[in-house]
């Protein structure tokens, strides 16, 4: 094992060859293509509404009421994020509210209450 370390650090400062570097740089690029692939196919498939909200609220939000359609009714987000929560949903165009739920001993727990108001 050693004399395996002794010769890898004789070649540690050797160039790379530009065959290499294009093969980092292909599969690198390969890489991004295929993860962001399987990233989506998740988002799409394999993600319930909450794994959703909490992995990206702002893209969940979007999706689940698109700009220019009306609705009303009231959705609760419960997070640990309550202020950031708001803001978003606020820049989204959503009239929001925080509001503390019923004390649990073991967790406090604040819960998001969403009036949807999306107008286009």
């Amino acid at each position: 094992m050693a004399q395996s370390q002794d010769l890898l650090q004789v070649h540690a400062e050797d160039p790379i060859s530009k065959d290499n570097l294009a093969l980092l740089e292909k599969s690198k690029k390969e890489f991004k293509i295929k993860n962001k692939a399987a990233v989506e196919d998740r988002w799409v498939q394999g993600m319930s509404a909450k794994e959703k909200v909490r992995r990206y609220a702002r893209r969940y939000l979007r999706e689940a009421f698109p700009a220019g359609e009306t609705a009303t009714g009231i959705v609760v987000v419960k997070n640990g994020y309550a202020a950031s929560t708001k803001a978003l949903t606020e820049e989204l165009g959503f009239i929001t509210e925080i509001a503390v739920a019923p004390i649990n001993l073991k967790v406090y727990n604040y819960w998001l209450i969403q009036e949807r108001w999306v107008v286009g």
